[in-house]
């Protein structure tokens, strides 16, 4: 008999009788900084104890059946909670939440499932320590991420449709728009839009599956400075420079991807120059009318 207990083993007897008696047992563990203990109802763990070495509660568990988590509690030495998560029936995380020592909240994730336990959603939120918002983020059929200043600002934000990019943007911590892009139904990227600090338009770029066509950009006192476009292949079509009081400096336009025409304005007239094959034919000036 003496042969057989040894190798069964003492605790599978204690679990084993505390199965018969229907009460359960606990067994103590000791850890290099700390120990825990664990509690077996029916031959099954049910809850766990895990403490630091000065004897505080470092964290508790509960089981729905063996090794299947049903929820965890993990505290900082002060007793304020570090995380808590919460498990469906088959042991996969439903919700976790963890917090900054001083008991305030720093992220928090959940999850939904389908009945065949596949991830159906995913979100994700982070806070700062003050509290405010930092940071936000979901998964589902689309994809959306999101983020705040320390004050509270919304500053960066990104979205997906079914895995194809929809629209980026970005402000500053005044909360002004910096940069949005915008995309079609194919992901492709067809406008860059770029602001002062201000608010004022900087540029806009558009394209056309992926490939440049136009820019525009701007003086910080709102006027226009410069357009330039280019035909579907990225031959130039047409440069406009502005000045900065919103008059125009000076017209290119090409044919061919070479010079056709280039139009010098001035302050009561302008001079027309006439090419061919980049060769200057001939030049002609007008009078501007006023007004």
């Amino acid at each position: 008999m003496e042969k057989k207990l040894h190798k069964i083993g003492q605790g599978y007897l204690e679990r084993l009788f505390a199965q018969f008696c229907k009460k359960p047992i606990y067994r103590k563990h000791k850890l290099p900084e700390g120990w825990f203990v664990k509690k077996y109802e029916n031959n099954i763990l049910k809850e766990i104890w895990i403490y630091f070495q000065d004897g505080k509660l470092k964290s508790y568990g509960e089981f729905e059946e063996e090794k299947k988590p049903k929820y965890f509690r993990d505290f900082y030495k002060n007793g304020n909670f570090k995380e808590i998560r919460r498990y469906n029936k088959s042991g996969k995380l439903l919700k976790r939440e963890s917090f900054f020592e001083d008991g305030s909240k720093k992220e928090l994730n959940l999850w939904s499932y389908d009945l065949q336990n596949k991830k159906t959603k995913f979100e994700k939120t982070t806070f700062y320590i003050n509290g405010n918002k930092k940071s936000f983020q979901r998964k589902t059929t689309s994809y959306v991420y999101q983020e705040w200043s320390p004050e509270g600002i919304l500053i960066y934000r990104r979205v997906k449709i079914k895995g194809i990019n929809h629209e980026k943007s970005k402000w500053n911590k005044e909360g002004v728009l910096l940069q949005k892009f915008s995309f079609d139904n194919k992901g492709f990227i067809l406008k860059k839009e770029y602001w002062y600090n201000n608010g004022i338009p900087e540029k806009k770029i558009f394209l056309e599956n992926g490939k440049v066509i136009r820019i525009e950009t701007y003086y910080k006192n709102g006027k226009r400075k410069e357009i330039s476009k280019w035909n579907s292949e990225r031959l130039p079509l047409k440069q406009e420079t502005y000045h900065e009081n919103g008059t125009p400096d000076e017209i290119i336009e090409y044919q061919h991807g070479g010079r056709k025409t280039i139009t010098t304005f001035f302050k009561n007239y302008k001079v027309v120059q006439y090419f061919s094959k980049e060769k200057l034919l001939h030049s002609q000036k007008f009078a501007l009318l006023e007004g």
